[in-house]
């Protein structure tokens, strides 16, 4: 089994709906996202997935974050755009454009800072 991982970065605010903190106050965060892909073979190449492909579709897929307010993006008019609702859309869209018969996103994590983060997968 091959797992690679592509690596990227958006800045985007958002505030916590029904949240008793600071946090529930409009605040940005410089996120990183680090997306995980499994294969159990490699192409002809000896590849499981070109990097320059799987970047620009990541970080087409995060343009639609970046310089954002998250709240106000449809995707989060009901879920509180939390780092843990952040790695499930972004392991969702991720998956939607790369899974194919030989590979699969198997893993999302996203960071809030440079000491916390969230990871999501399925089993």
């Amino acid at each position: 089994m091959f797992e690679i991982c592509i690596k990227t970065t958006f800045s985007s605010a958002h505030r916590l709906r029904g949240y008793e903190g600071s946090c529930k106050n409009l605040h940005g965060h410089n996120w990183s996202v680090n997306a995980y892909i499994k294969s159990d073979k490699l192409d002809n190449l000896g590849m499981v997935k070109d990097f320059r492909d799987l970047k620009s579709v990541i970080n087409k897929i995060v343009s639609e974050l970046d310089h954002k307010d998250i709240n106000e993006l449809s995707q989060f008019s009901e879920k509180n755009p939390t780092s843990e609702n952040l790695a499930v859309y972004l392991f969702e869209r991720f998956s939607e454009k790369i899974n194919d018969k030989n590979v699969r996103v198997s893993r999302v994590t996203v960071g809030e800072s440079s000491k916390t983060e969230v990871s999501y997968w399925k089993e």
